[in-house]
């Protein structure tokens, strides 16, 4: 089943429904499955994976500085790699969103942190 939509070039282009389905079923089985002792509390002390994760999923210069959540988001990424669901950055998103909204300001705040370690040493 597929849904018809414009286009700003106006030509009629077509998305899979279930392609949609399939990303909602993904992330939810990397949610039901993800550790979370692996995502909190970050690894503040170890600035070279810290590094080495950024210098892999950035392939050109950042403009702007790095925000707690942009960090959790690639350490989210790194533990969706490790359940081979790495491939997909909508998947990633949305889970990475809901974990976000589910953790406490304590556990957000230890993400602050390390992005302003990782923004004045980066400068």
């Amino acid at each position: 089943m597929s849904r018809l939509i414009n286009s700003p070039n106006n030509n009629l282009s077509s998305i899979s429904i279930n392609s949609l389905s399939n990303r909602r079923r993904r992330a939810r089985n990397l949610l039901a499955s993800i550790n979370m002792a692996r995502i909190f509390p970050p690894f503040m002390n170890n600035i070279r994976r810290i590094r080495t994760l950024l210098a892999h999923n950035n392939r050109r210069p950042r403009r702007r500085a790095y925000n707690g959540f942009d960090l959790f988001v690639i350490i989210v990424s790194e533990e969706a790699r490790d359940h081979n669901e790495g491939s997909d950055y909508y998947v990633i998103r949305i889970v990475a969103n809901a974990l976000w909204r589910r953790s406490t300001r304590f556990q957000k705040n230890d993400y602050i942190q390390l992005a302003q370690i990782v923004n004045s040493s980066s400068r």
